[in-house]
């Protein structure tokens, strides 16, 4: 990736949300989202799924639950609930989304890290973002 710059990072990830919307209209939801299940092709902007084995798939009227999650990945609703019998919905979908595009832009910076507050789960369930109006602020740097 010798010549990676913003632009490409961000082809890569808008070839992630067209993949994820696929199969999201599919009844398909990733659910545990990591960024190490994902592999981005240098020559390309192709993005492939890797080591993505747990999902939440609706067919035929039935819903496979995903029972596993990264706690500082999960939208706050679902947080503390038991994922193996917790439906998702596109909103929870979207919200561990932000999260990895936010980490992917910010250089790995989690969007509720700890900036005047507790860890990323913990601000996550007590809904303190920090970017928020008043909050800590944009963390300095080349962005």
């Amino acid at each position: 990736f010798q010549n990676l710059d913003r632009p490409a990072v961000v082809s890569y990830l808008l070839n992630l949300l067209g993949t994820l919307r696929e199969l999201n209209a599919a009844g398909v939801m990733l659910g545990d989202y990591n960024l190490a299940n994902f592999l981005c092709d240098p020559s390309s902007d192709a993005v492939t799924l890797i080591d993505c084995d747990s999902w939440q798939i609706n067919s035929g009227g039935k819903t496979f639950f995903c029972p596993v999650a990264a706690p500082d990945m999960l939208a706050p609703e679902l947080q503390g609930k038991e994922l193996g019998k917790t439906s998702r919905e596109l909103e929870s979908e979207a919200f561990s989304l932000a999260i990895l595009i936010f980490k992917t832009l910010m250089l790995g910076r989690h969007p509720y890290d700890v900036v005047g507050g507790d860890g990323p789960v913990e601000n996550i369930r007590n809904g303190y973002f920090p970017y928020g109006p008043g909050g800590g602020g944009i963390p300095k740097g080349p962005r």
